[in-house]
């Protein structure tokens, strides 16, 4: 029975009531059975995306024979979804009659056969009374153009009425399981303020969504533009037919940036550093002109004065600009008149000053204030004149030599046992010895002299040999158990003895045991070795020395066997998985466990079948009995038994 298709949402009022006039006819129409119409359906068996904008349908067609309804026979099928149909596999059906009938695709309907055909035309699956023709179901795959929602469809009987398999409405009509739109956010980069942005979101795959739509704003689309003043959410939502998604998408909007000066007006001394300080708000960089410089701090020693600063604050959105005027007072300054002042010891010296800009002159050490000073240090000392004022300070230094007696530490090396010349006088190692001179000035001048001892180095060497070789050092040849000195010179020009000990190292001795079959080989290290030889090979150990492995290969037996079997004539034997006859000799070639060969012979001996007569003797009319059986007058008898060894035992028995 045709159902009609869900209407849109709106609808649901309407198509509640429709379906349920409609069941209710169909509940009126079961209670007569000559008018009901339960022979054919469908039963949708599943429903899959392709992935590509198509969907494939798997279904059941039931048509229901007599031994289930009587209400007629069925001459077609006719199926609808809410989408175009591409295909349908098979395309042709045909019942256990031999009749055929071929699909037809219009649009989002395929029919089977012709559903208004009737008598006398064949039917497709014939339902008549006492036929007994058994129900018939047909599988069915259907491919669709799009996403479908619901289904419906139905056969053509006899008595003119579409009908569906049973009294189950789920056979007549139904609806898919809903396929839902999948949407993701693409990144999005920050924006201006009032800049027109585009923002998008992918829908994958693109066919499950049919509309896309953004708040605040409602555009519609997988890609919008936007031009908000400050950072927003917008709240996007995919739908198709049967579902929705939303995500919510956030579009940060850079403000512009803004800046201002703690100081616009600065006085600072001349030559000396002023720090200019700004503070910004948004920026992603403050940069200063007339000076390439760039941070909210400048730190600069302008070079005229008045001189106007400009810091301006940029970011991606624009920038903005402060002004800082900064005034210079020079400051003081200061120039010590004498050079370098030597003096003998108890000796005075005036210190003279030039000073501009200059409020006081303090002299250090002493803390001395004044242009001049007079000083008589007892040592020689850096002077240092201070001067300053509202503005900063100044300095220049001097320094006064006091002439004294020199002392001089001198340092010398020597090997052990030798000595060193200093001034012409050889100088023992270990020594220490004073020298005294004039120096510049006239006064003493006293090296001290001191002279150390270098050690001679001594080494001590171990080297290693195989057995019955030698080893080289120093270009001489040394022997297991050798023990030898070897003079250099080191690096401080000092002896260096080495002593060398040579450690004999041994070599190595492995025996081997391989086997093998009889008459075969084995290979070892690229060789074949026959069973019974004793070979040695030789290799390097891991100390450098000869490793010998002597090989010896053992011979492993094959074996001959010869096995008697017994049957009887005209009988088989098996023996490993083949049949044998009596009076045969046959060899079998196997492996033994250690891998050699077996050969079995084996020969089947015929053991013969027995036959005997007997005579027994009755009077006419009666009978005698043999082996449980009565036996008449005149009659030969054969009886069949089983020797000790098991072959047949034929006895003939004559009355």
């Amino acid at each position: 029975m045709r159902l009609l298709p869900s209407l849109a949402p709106n609808g649901q009022s309407i198509r509640k009531g429709i379906r349920f006039l409609l069941f209710t006819l169909i509940w009126l129409i079961s209670q007569n059975p000559l008018t009901a119409c339960d022979t054919s359906g469908f039963v949708i068996d599943g429903i899959i995306d392709n992935g590509d904008g198509t969907f494939t349908v798997t279904m059941t067609i039931m048509v229901a024979g007599d031994i289930t309804t009587d209400v007629g026979s069925t001459w077609g099928f006719y199926w609808n979804a809410d989408a175009q149909i591409v295909s349908v596999s098979p395309t042709s059906l045909t019942s256990n009659n031999g009749t055929t009938i071929n699909a037809v695709i219009s649009g989002n309907n395929v029919t089977w056969g012709d559903p208004t055909q009737t008598f006398p035309i064949t039917p497709f699956v014939d339902a008549t009374a006492c036929t007994f023709t058994p129900d018939e179901s047909f599988p069915m795959t259907v491919v669709l153009a799009s996403q479908p929602t619901e289904w419906w469809g139905g056969g053509q009987e006899g008595n003119n009425c579409p009908g569906g398999a049973g009294t189950f409405i789920t056979n007549y009509e139904g609806v898919f399981p809903c396929f839902p739109p999948v949407i993701t956010a693409l990144p999005i980069p920050p924006s201006c303020p009032g800049v027109p942005i585009d923002i998008s979101v992918l829908a994958t795959p693109p066919y499950l969504t049919d509309n896309i739509v953004w708040e605040p704003g409602g555009l519609m689309g997988s890609t919008v533009t936007v031009a908000p003043t400050e950072t927003t959410e917008y709240t996007v939502t995919a739908s198709n037919v049967c579902d929705e998604m939303s995500l919510t998408v956030t579009v940060e909007v850079i403000p512009f940036p803004t800046i201002f000066a703690l100081e616009e007006n600065i006085e600072a001394c001349e030559d000396f550093p002023v720090v200019i300080e700004v503070s910004p708000a948004n920026e992603l960089i403050v940069e200063w002109s007339p000076v390439n410089n760039v941070g909210n701090v400048l730190v600069i020693v302008p070079d005229m004065s008045p001189t106007v600063y400009t810091a301006t604050a940029i970011n991606q959105c624009g920038e903005e600009s402060t002004e800082i005027t900064v005034t210079t007072i020079p400051g003081p300054s200061i120039d010590i008149i004498n050079g370098t002042e030597t003096i003998c010891g108890g000796e005075s010296v005036v210190l003279k000053s030039e000073t501009t800009f200059t409020d006081q002159v303090e002299w250090l050490p002493g803390n001395i204030n004044g242009e001049n000073i007079t000083v008589s240090p007892d040592t020689t000392t850096e002077y240092i004149a201070v001067a300053s004022s509202n503005c900063g300070v100044a300095f220049d230094t001097v320094v006064v030599i006091v002439a004294s007696t020199d002392t001089t530490q001198v340092t010398l090396e020597a090997c052990e046992g030798e000595s060193v010349l200093y001034n012409g006088i050889p100088l023992a190692a270990g020594s220490n010895s004073n020298f005294t001179f004039e120096n510049i000035h006239g006064c003493d001048s006293v090296v001290m002299v001191s002279v150390i001892a270098l050690p001679n180095v001594e080494e001590a060497i171990q080297l290693s040999a195989c057995e019955g070789e030698t080893v080289e050092y120093n270009g001489q040849t040394l022997s297991p158990g050798d023990e030898e000195e070897f003079t250099f010179t080191a690096a401080n020009g000092c002896d260096s003895v080495v002593t060398v000990t040579v450690v004999e190292l041994p070599t190595f001795a492995t025996p081997l045991q391989l086997s093998t079959c009889n008459g075969s080989t084995v290979l070892y290290q690229g060789q074949d070795l026959a069973p019974g030889t004793t070979t040695s090979f030789t290799f390097a150990a891991a100390n450098g020395c000869d490793s010998i492995v002597t090989v010896t290969v053992i011979g492993l037996p094959t074996y001959d066997i010869a096995v008697t079997l017994q049957t009887c004539t005209g009988t088989m034997i098996p023996y490993n998985g083949q049949q044998l006859a009596p009076g045969s000799i046959t060899v079998f070639d196997l492996t033994t466990v250690n891998g050699c060969d077996s050969t079995v012979t084996v020969t089947v001996e015929e053991l013969a079948n027995f036959t005997s007569d007997v005579e027994l003797e009755t009077c006419t009319g009666s009978t005698v009995n043999y082996n449980g059986q009565p036996l008449m007058p005149g009659t030969v008898t054969d009886f069949t038994f089983t020797t000790a060894l098991g072959c047949d035992s034929i006895v003939t028995v004559t009355v």
